[in-house]
């Protein structure tokens, strides 16, 4: 019998917890409409990355559209959070954020960038902010004088 082997339910799972503070992570999973209690459907995007030791860490943005709370207000949810990551990882991501389906909504996969890193601020709820990955300082050019070979007037050949 063939079948199709089940995602994992927990795609971050053996991996330890980020700790409150700054990391550069790429994306780990993405997974959409995620059913919780009382009928709330969440999506989740997972972020993997290194501490300060050297050891793989993970944290998890949880996505929910707008919707009213028992008191009767409304929320308008953290969907937005899409749009800044599509911008943390760059120009095509945000093409591709902001390239709309026949229905209207946005084709943006965050799974399609796994490969570049974001900076992702964890605060004690998981992933709090994200922002492009710092880039790499310039190397500095060489310069005349550390790449040339001082000689002496007498050993200048004529």
């Amino acid at each position: 019998m063939k079948f199709q082997p089940e995602e994992p339910s927990e795609p971050l799972e053996g991996i330890p917890s980020a700790e409150p503070g700054e990391y550069l992570m790429t994306i780990a999973n993405w997974r959409e409409d995620i059913p919780l209690a009382n009928g709330v459907t969440k999506d989740v995007i997972d972020f993997t990355g290194e501490n300060a030791d050297g050891v793989t860490v993970g944290a998890s943005l949880w996505l929910r559209g707008p919707w009213t709370r028992d008191d009767g207000t409304k929320s308008k949810g953290n969907l937005w959070q899409y749009g800044k990551l599509a911008k943390a990882l760059g120009d095509e991501a945000l093409t591709q954020y902001r390239t709309k389906d026949p229905n209207g909504f946005s084709i943006f996969r965050p799974t399609d960038w796994k490969r570049i890193p974001v900076k992702v601020t964890v605060d004690a709820y998981g992933v709090g902010e994200i922002d492009p990955a710092p880039s790499a300082p310039k190397a500095e050019a060489p310069k005349t004088m550390k790449t040339a070979v001082q000689l002496a007037d007498d050993e200048i050949p004529f």
